[in-house]
C-alpha cells in the first residue's frame, strides 16, 4: 500500500512539473516578445499536444487571449493577479506549517505525547 502510495506521488510530482514549465515556457515567450497587447501578438503553432491542451487551459483561464488563428498574447494584468494570489497563498500555508511545526516542537519540549 505505502509503494502504491508512492508511485502515485511520484507521478502526481512528474506530471505537476511538466504543467508547471510548459506553462512557465508559454508565458515568458509571450512576455519575451512582448506580445501583452493584441497589436503585439505573437503566433503559436505547437505540435506537442500536450502543450496545445495547455495553450487552450491558459486562454480559458484568461491569461492568453486569442487574437487570430493561433496567434495570442498574454493578459499582463490578469497574470499578475493570479500570481499574487498564488504568492498570498503559498504565504499562508508557509506559515501555517511553521505554526504547526513551533507547536509540535514546544509539545516536545513540554513533555507531551501524541
Amino acid at each position: 500500500m505505502i509503494e502504491y502510495a508512492k508511485t502515485i506521488g511520484s507521478i502526481l510530482t512528474v506530471y505537476f512539473a511538466i504543467i508547471s514549465i510548459i506553462d512557465r515556457r508559454l508565458i515568458s515567450t509571450c512576455r519575451k516578445e512582448n506580445a501583452i497587447t493584441a497589436e503585439s501578438a505573437i503566433t503559436l503553432f505547437p505540435t506537442n499536444p500536450f502543450i496545445r491542451w495547455r495553450l487552450a487551459r491558459l486562454q480559458k483561464k484568461g491569461w492568453l487571449c486569442l487574437v487570430g488563428l493561433g496567434t495570442y498574447y498574454l493578459n499582463l494584468p490578469l497574470y499578475l493577479q493570479w500570481r499574487q494570489h498564488r504568492l498570498k497563498r503559498l504565504k499562508i500555508f508557509f506559515s501555517a506549517l511553521l505554526f504547526i511545526g513551533i507547536v509540535v516542537v514546544l509539545m516536545h519540549l513540554w513533555g507531551a505525547s501524541f
